[in-house]
């Protein structure tokens, strides 16, 4: 935690929320200013999706997208799909008014990083978000470390051809 009782978090920084509903995104949008994060909005998939091809283009990818299930023209589960296909980096975080009986098989909770019923605290959200973070300083460090493993392996090998007659 910061001094001004925030929590810090290490991979998350830019985020989209995707929801149709208009007073959700600007309580959700309200709460998680306080914590730092830079924020856009979307109200369905498929502006999700734009916005994420324009933002990969100029200021990089979002670290994370929080998205409702139900939504017209692109639904979560299929924004999930495009992308984990299209940006696969970017951690997903689902939530759904209908629990755990309005999302897909498990294949569908493979893909994505978090999943919750609404309605959902400030403080619940901001929890979740916490232990995705957490689970990408993990995984990017295990990538670190396999990339120094590869590294090694790659010096030691390039240096026995080096020393072979």
């Amino acid at each position: 935690m910061t001094q001004t009782g925030e929590t810090s978090y290490a991979t998350i920084r830019h985020v989209l929320i995707v929801d149709d509903e208009v007073e959700f995104v600007k309580t959700l949008k309200r709460h998680l200013k306080r914590q730092s994060f830079t924020l856009k909005t979307a109200s369905d998939g498929c502006e999700a999706m734009e916005l994420m091809g324009r933002m990969a283009g100029e200021e990089g990818v979002f670290d994370l997208v929080v998205s409702d299930v139900v939504m017209p023209n692109m639904d979560g589960i299929q924004l999930l799909e495009a992308i984990k296909e299209h940006h696969p980096e970017t951690s997903v975080l689902l939530l759904t008014g209908f629990g755990e009986n309005g999302m897909a098989g498990g294949a569908i909770r493979k893909e994505m990083d978090d999943f919750h019923q609404k309605p959902i605290t400030p403080q619940k959200m901001l929890d979740l978000i916490h232990h995705i973070d957490q689970r990408r300083s993990i995984n990017m460090g295990l990538q670190r470390t396999d990339l120094y493993d590869d590294t090694d392996h790659l010096q030691k090998e390039h240096g026995s051809q080096q020393s072979r007659p």
